[in-house]
């Protein structure tokens, strides 16, 4: 459950068309029964895989869309200047879709899983 402390890592494109993190706030969750709560339809969901040797050169992303990591972990570096890992639990919020973008590697000795969640 999200909760004050739980924060999503944005990557995106700022003017001078590096990538950049950001720390923004999980999307609001709304009351659907006692214990229950939902949020916005987010958009389409897909199980990503990646390798325990997965390495990634500079890109962009191709869509806005989040990351949620189940498994494995993934180290992130942004072309703006800056890197962190990412495991179970976490959330990235992928933006950076002009620019240099940014590149990324599997960081774990076992293979990695997330859920994409691709916006509209």
């Amino acid at each position: 459950m999200f909760n004050h402390n739980t924060l999503i890592t944005r990557i995106y494109t700022a003017e001078n068309g590096l990538s950049y993190f950001e720390d923004v706030l999980p999307p609001t969750l709304y009351p659907i029964g006692k214990k229950q709560r939902v949020s916005q339809i987010l958009g389409a969901a897909r199980l990503f895989e990646f390798d325990a040797d997965f390495q990634c050169d500079w890109h962009i992303s191709s869509k806005r869309c989040y990351y949620l990591y189940l498994q494995g972990r993934q180290a992130v570096e942004v072309s703006g200047g800056g890197q962190k890992e990412f495991g179970p639990g976490d959330i990235i919020l992928a933006e950076d879709l002009s620019g240099k973008g940014h590149r990324s590697w599997s960081t774990s000795h076992v293979p990695g899983r997330a859920v994409i969640i691709t916006l509209s």
